[in-house]
């Protein structure tokens, strides 16, 4: 069936054919006129080929946020009885939950990471369009209050190239006693030393006075507390502050009004740069650095921030070096390392990398956003390899691991992506096999080199599918290990990858460890969780046991880098162990009698 994307364009019809009447001598009823004006008209219309089927898939999306005041999940089961029988054969409803992430109902467990504190929309019609068979016509009924927390640009142009038609049903909520933070003001800039004003201002109903606590930290830290009172609906909030050190500071401001319905809007974050000279942000593998005190010595600017894990691009700002010292991939945030790319090409900042074993290629850069910004191949050569290695990857397909994450995918596909991934990078002569665990270990790959098998591997993986469930981590483990015993390679390595909120603890995990490391293999855990979970804690401990590592992942954006990085760094590849005398050269030779800060340079270090 035929469609136009822009109908609009036939109202003309009417106007030409008054022109055509009223100035016969414009010839515009001839054949050849009319026929131009006919192609025009359709051009202008854009038609499109509907190529669905005619059974269609209507997708019922309910908003499960805070803000609804679970309006629409009480509906929703209304709804669906109404559509179920007003639907014709071979229509399909399907309903998919979404907070901040998104979950097809019925297929898998009602867990929204992030929590529902948010109503990211946005993602919610990406995972839903992901799931949606080209082969039928598809239609969106979203059942939401309206009040998106992110912005809806690339949903709506998708839905617009899609040409998949949106519907919506309000839900009412009592929004006149929402009290919200309407701005919060900071300078853009400012001299270090010079003092600024921070000014915040609350709305709210108007009517009596009511008193609101507010909390405000500085950069992730302690935060200072206080209330403000609203009078006729409004209250401001000013605080003075000095900074001293160059650079970017956040200020965070949260509020907690009792009763609230719309708590997304209690949050606001303003940023500030101090402007300086240049600086040295070094990121160290090391508790004391020694580079830190030899830089300070000759006059530099040293910044080290306390959590690599907070690492964002503010942390550039001010900055004319960035020193990464024996630091591995999996500890430096994916968009900081992004934001290093454009620092170095576009703004000409200096980056240098040093270190052993958790540096370059063997610290899991290869393929990363700074690979190709240093001057040497992050490739682990085949003739720097001295060992075979068998390993075993033990997937959760649990039904968590059918959640929504950014970018329309699910846990599963970041998790099947990054052992694909692993699979590329190993040499032919190593030994690999992926077993999928729910309830029980299910062989996906057994142990084999990868020389001649690696395409169909990768098919076979890419292929994984979370099947609902939990997941038996000592199931998964044994089987794992049986597959390693089989081997006869010099390392053997066992890697566990689990949605730690959802993971079981059978009694026997322990002694598969305990043999495995008897054996002389290894351990390492990627989960998913907080550290305040007990289920996350018996991931670590498996970890500990296995004397491998733990990577503790919250958001789920980084499981193909960090799933590939662990399996590099426990791969083949070895740095030459040894000592070697210091000498000064190059670079930093050339730097170290300069008592004045760095100048950004545009070539790459």
């Amino acid at each position: 069936m035929i469609q136009f994307n822009t109908p609009e364009w036939f109202f003309l019809l009417p106007l030409l054919l008054a022109t055509g009447w009223k100035y016969r001598r414009l010839r515009l009823a001839s054949p050849l006129r009319l026929l131009l004006q006919t192609c025009l008209l359709l051009a202008l219309a854009q038609p499109a080929l509907d190529r669905g089927g005619k059974d269609m898939d209507l997708w019922v999306l309910v908003d499960q946020s805070n803000s609804t005041a679970g309006i629409p999940a009480a509906g929703a089961e209304e709804i669906q009885a109404i559509l179920e029988r007003h639907k014709h054969a071979g229509d399909r409803v399907r309903l998919v939950d979404f907070a901040q992430s998104a979950v097809l109902r019925g297929r898998g467990d009602p867990v929204f990471a992030g929590g529902t504190a948010g109503t990211d929309m946005e993602q919610a019609l990406a995972y839903t369009m992901a799931l949606m068979s080209p082969n039928r016509t598809n239609r969106i009924l979203m059942l939401t209050d309206g009040w998106p927390t992110t912005p809806l640009d690339q949903a709506a142009e998708q839905l617009i190239q899609s040409r998949i038609p949106v519907d919506y049903r309000l839900s009412v909520t009592f929004r006149e006693a929402d009290i919200r933070i309407e701005q919060i003001r900071t300078p853009a800039r400012i001299r270090p030393g010079e003092a600024f004003i921070l000014e915040a201002t609350l709305a709210g109903p108007p009517g009596p006075a009511i008193t609101v606590p507010w909390q405000i930290s500085k950069n992730g830290g302690a935060p200072l507390r206080g209330t403000a009172t609203l009078l006729n609906g409004k209250a401001t909030v000013r605080l003075a502050d000095r900074l001293s050190t160059p650079g970017c500071s956040a200020y965070e401001m949260t509020i907690t009004p009792q009763n609230d319905p719309i708590p997304e809007n209690n949050r606001a974050v303003s940023f500030l740069e101090v402007t300086g000279g240049n600086g040295v942000l070094l990121l160290s593998g090391y508790d004391r650095d020694p580079l830190a005190p030899f830089l300070e010595a000759q006059g530099f600017r040293v910044q080290q921030p306390p959590g690599l894990n907070r690492l964002d691009a503010r942390h550039l700002s001010g900055v004319g070096l960035v020193i990464i010292n024996n630091l591995s991939a999996s500890s430096v945030p994916p968009d900081f390392l992004h934001a290093l790319d454009y620092y170095v090409r576009e703004q000409g900042g200096g980056l240098l990398m040093c270190g052993g074993r958790h540096s370059f290629g063997s610290g899991g850069y290869f393929s990363s956003p700074i690979d190709e910004l240093l001057p040497v191949s992050m490739e682990m050569k085949k003739d720097k390899m001295k060992l075979m290695t068998a390993m075993s990857i033990v997937l959760d397909r649990s039904g968590s691991m059918s959640c929504s994450v950014p970018g329309g995918k699910t846990k599963m596909d970041l998790a099947n992506a990054g052992t694909c991934q692993t699979i590329s990078l190993l040499s032919d002569q190593d030994l690999i096999s992926v077993h999928a665990v729910d309830s029980e270990p299910h062989p996906i790959v057994t142990l084999s080199s990868l020389g001649p098998n690696r395409k169909k591997m990768i098919s076979s993986v890419s292929r994984i599918a979370s099947m609902g469930g939990g997941i038996f981590i000592g199931a998964g483990l044994k089987a794992g290990w049986r597959e390693l015993q089989r081997s006869v390679a010099g390392t053997r390595h066992l890697l566990l990858f689990a949605d730690a909120d959802d993971s079981e603890e059978p009694a026997d995990y322990r002694e598969t460890l305990k043999e495995m490391v008897k054996e002389g293999a290894t351990v390492s855990v990627i989960a998913l969780g907080t550290e305040k979970k007990r289920r996350c804690r018996t991931a670590q401990g498996n970890s500990g046991i296995g004397t491998g590592a733990h990577l503790l992942l919250r958001p789920p954006g980084g499981y193909p880098r960090h799933l590939c990085t662990g399996n590099r760094q426990r791969g083949p590849g070895r740095l030459h162990q040894g000592t070697h005398p210091p000498a000064r050269h190059g670079w930093l030779a050339s730097n170290c009698s300069r008592p004045a800060g760095m100048a950004p340079c545009r070539r790459r270090l």
